[in-house]
């Protein structure tokens, strides 16, 4: 978990902030849970000592010279502090904390709370404070996903009232059902309770998914009963009543088992997912299906019978139109008989056109699963994650483990500087890593302090310039650079003509350029020199009649060509702070040439890599701070580990970087060792990958097991495929949509697939069984007929469970609220594709699967 504050006016080294950041990291230091914490103000600082090297906290006390002394020792050591606890613009800093080893999620979200309230008693208009981190993600989810049960469920509940008012017009055609759900929604959350079931995401739609489809089952039973009962006349007695009922039952009954055996087929293909909340969901919406079949079978022909036990008067029953007259179908029908008896070849393009546009957009739906992305972009933790990718602090990490096979084998040169070569490699090609933390900055620091008084070998330094007799300690430093570089002494500025910076560089201007003598005034800037008016009383330095003159010539000649030198080493296009390091390095300035991993042995006067490596070794020995983050053991680790902070989670740019990743070690591992790859983001890309697999397995899987059960009930294959049709319009819609909207199919809409596939089947089944039924009274009524009965009943329960699942989108995930649009479209497709698509096939085809009575 991640505190970050970020200074709205001023600095991260103004004193009240540094106080501020101290006093938070030894609060939550003291807190039980937490196993430790890293701040700005608690880290290591390496420097020399009389004895070679001292390890002291980075910030030893708050007194101005020591604020000052802080400051100097981060910008000095840039590549451990920078980007890791501050930004380089010095308004950012972070605190990490590490919960103790084997914390649940209970913990975890103790210590989220003592943060929030940390973060409460220190509000401040000139300080933003922002969280970030895995363990904050999950839980934000878990209280969003409370919230959304607390709202979901009785909105789809209002939902589901309103459609079977509008439908029915009568209370039973609402109570009746609305009993039947909350009888099976009951007992699945009884048995959550019982088995001790996480809700999680997914678990979270069970209890509406529940409202929504089971209402599928009584809404057939009570349309059809409805429609029996307005084909008779007079008063129906009890023994009527129960006579249409048990008809009712043999003629449906039948089809709505089918229909709630593919919808769990459809849930139960979730069973191959990787994903064991996925698993969870499948089952128990499998199960769920099961109760609602099981209350609306048994519980609404009770209910029919105690609510009608006095019998049932049918010339007042039936529903009638503006002029009084019996209404025998919803008005809707009688376009879409017109759409299939004279659009027909209409239809059968625009389908066909439908279809391969889903083909071909398929390939075009992006994966992801970026945690963040499930909440709104304006929601608190998602403006908090985007303030420390704007100050290129990443908030996700990716952690690489590399494991020798030999103790010791981690301080191989060789194997450091591929380390440092593969940083190099990632910063160098994506903006995605936005901090490297590996052992290879310490051993570079130890090196340099162990080196701080090396001499710089006259030979090697021949080629720029360097004089053997430069010095007794062999650095050159800007002080000894500039030390002539004043002119003249001038009243009004301070009385150190050199500025404090010395007198004397011990530097020779005759082999500057490492062949003849080069200087900058005859390259020029002499010339620029004349060009200038020269007040009264003002030395023209060209004149080497005086003496501070010329001596300042002499300066800011070997300046140049040092900088000159320091700037065509740094590199084809290099930066400010390249340049000053590439000068610092030409005479070893503070150490400067050695701030590397030794690979030269006859640099460091020994023999071979195998002594180089015993070096690196000694320097373990004699550093005496806490490493056990980067290494496994403090004398002779065999493990090491690379923390990439990363600011994108998006599946593109880690399928980007996790084949980086593996490009580069595939090739410069070492034979014998191996490397593993985790961290937060890597989860996240691996889940996307995940999802990708299981989606075309369980979709696979879910039309097969459909299809099957289909194809036992009527006993035909073909039939089956032709009960398969509103399931291809449902996918379809799913795909069209996730393209047209960029919608990603994350963990959560990768659901949708089994769901449309087992919904969408019902469908096909209750009109094709209704199409058999009624084949005999002719083929030129049979779909009019259909649509009496069984098409309203289709209709009804299509736009109920379209504009029940558009209730998700009050939900504060943007992934379900995605699933709900997707899913109330892929509703009214196969709706649609039901009642205009597939009796057209079944008219203009007649296959001889559809002719026999069921």
């Amino acid at each position: 978990m991640i505190m970050g504050i970020e200074v709205r006016f001023g600095s991260v080294f103004d004193p009240e902030v540094i106080d501020l950041v101290d006093r938070i990291t030894r609060e939550l230091e003291a807190h039980p849970g937490v196993e430790r914490v890293v701040s700005l103000t608690n880290l290591d600082y390496i420097r020399g000592s009389e004895f070679g090297l001292e390890v002291v906290p980075v910030l030893e006390d708050t007194s101005p010279q020591g604020l000052e002394d802080f400051r100097k020792r981060i910008a000095d050591w840039k590549d451990v502090y920078v980007g890791t606890c501050i930004s380089r613009d010095e308004t950012f800093t972070v605190i990490i904390v590490q919960p103790d080893e084997g914390s649940n999620d209970e913990r975890s979200e103790e210590i989220y709370r003592v943060m929030e309230q940390l973060v409460q008693a220190n509000v401040s208009p000139d300080l933003n404070f922002v969280l970030a981190g895995l363990p904050i993600i999950k839980s934000e989810i878990n209280r969003s996903v409370l919230s959304d049960i607390f709202w979901l469920i009785p909105i789809a509940a209002l939902i589901i009232l309103a459609i079977l008012w509008g439908a029915f017009r009568r209370w039973e055609g609402v109570v009746f059902p609305l009993l039947c759900l909350l009888m099976a929604m009951l007992w699945c959350l009884g048995l959550i309770g019982l088995l001790g079931i996480t809700f999680t995401m997914a678990t979270l739609l069970v209890p509406v998914l529940l409202l929504v489809v089971g209402s599928a089952y009584g809404i057939h039973l009570l349309s059809h009963f409805f429609h029996e009962v307005t084909q008779q006349k007079g008063f129906l007695d009890i023994s009527a009543v129960n006579w249409i009922i048990q008809r009712n039952q043999q003629q449906i009954v039948r089809p709505i088992l089918l229909a709630g055996m593919t919808t769990a087929g459809g849930f139960l293909a979730l069973l191959s997912s990787p994903l064991g909340p996925f698993r969870m969901f499948g089952l128990l919406s499998a199960v769920g299906i099961g109760f609602s079949l099981l209350a609306s079978l048994v519980g609404i022909p009770v209910f029919l019978r105690m609510r009608y036990r006095k019998g049932i008067d049918a010339d007042q029953f039936h529903l009638t139109d503006r002029n009084g007259a019996r209404r025998t179908t919803l008005p809707i029908f009688s376009l879409f008989e017109q759409i299939i008896a004279r659009k027909k070849w209409l239809v059968i393009s625009v389908s066909l056109g439908v279809l391969a546009a889903a083909v071909l957009l398929v390939p075009q739906v992006t994966v992801g699963t970026d945690m963040i992305k499930f909440f709104h972009k304006n929601s608190p933790i998602a403006a908090d994650t985007e303030v420390f990718n704007t100050h290129r602090i990443g908030s996700n990490t990716v952690s690489i483990l590399i494991e020798a096979p030999e103790k010791g084998a981690v301080l191989d040169p060789g194997f450091l500087a591929d380390v440092e070569k593969f940083a190099d490699y990632l910063t160098s090609r994506t903006d995605t890593v936005m901090n490297i933390q590996s052992i290879v900055p310490h051993i570079k620091r130890i090196n340099q302090l162990m080196h701080v008084d090396a001499d710089i070998d006259a030979g090697a330094d021949a080629d720029v310039g360097a004089d053997a007799d430069a010095g007794a300690d062999g650095g050159l430093g800007f002080a000894d650079i500039f030390s002539d570089f004043s002119p003249v002494s001038d009243p009004g500025l301070d009385s150190d003509p050199d500025f404090g910076f010395g007198t004397e560089s011990g530097f020779d201007t005759e082999s500057v350029s490492g062949t003849e003598s080069v200087s900058y005034a005859e390259s020029g800037s002499s010339t620029l020199n004349k060009q200038r008016d020269y007040s009264e009383g003002t030395s023209d330095p060209d004149d080497t009649s005086d003496p501070a003159s010329a001596t300042s010539v002499e300066a800011a000649d070997r300046a140049a060509a040092l900088l000159r030198e320091g700037y065509l080493q740094a590199g084809l296009n290099p930066a400010v702070d390249e340049v000053i390091e590439a000068v610092l390095r030409i005479r070893n300035t503070a150490g400067a040439d050695y701030y590397e991993i030794p690979q030269d042995p006859e640099k460091y006067g020994l023999e071979n890599a195998n002594e180089l490596k015993n070096l690196l070794a000694q320097y373990l020995v004699i550093y005496s701070g806490n490493l056990g983050d980067l290494i496994n053991d403090s004398l002779e680790p065999d493990k090491t580990v690379i923390t990439l902070q990363v600011g994108n989670d998006s599946y593109t740019e880690q399928a980007q970087l996790q084949h980086m990743i593996s490009d580069f070690w595939d090739f410069h591992i070492p034979e014998g060792w191996s490397y593993r790859v985790g961290g937060g983001s890597t989860l996240a890309y691996v889940l996307s990958a995940l999802v990708t697999r299981s989606q075309y397995v369980s979709l696979i899987g879910a039309l097969i097991i459909v299809w099957i059960l289909i194809s036992l009930m009527f006993k035909s294959p073909t039939a089956g495929l032709f009960a398969m049709v509103p399931v291809l319009f449902a996918l379809a819609g799913i795909f069209i949509c996730m393209v047209l909207f960029n919608f990603q199919l994350d963990i959560i809409t990768s659901l949708l697939a089994s769901l449309a596939i087992g919904i969408g089947a019902d469908y096909g089944i209750h009109l094709l069984d209704a199409y058999r039924r009624h084949r005999h009274e002719g083929k030129d009524i049979v779909v009019h007929r259909v649509f009496q009965s069984t098409g309203k009943a289709i209709y009804i329960n299509a736009v109920s469970v379209a504009l029940g699942f558009m209730g998700l989108v009050i939900s504060r995930f943007t992934p379900i609220k995605q699933m709900g649009i997707l899913f109330a479209v892929a509703m009214l497709s196969a709706g649609l594709a039901s009642l205009i698509v597939l009796p057209l096939i079944l008219q203009k085809w007649d296959p001889e699967a559809v002719k026999k009575r069921s």
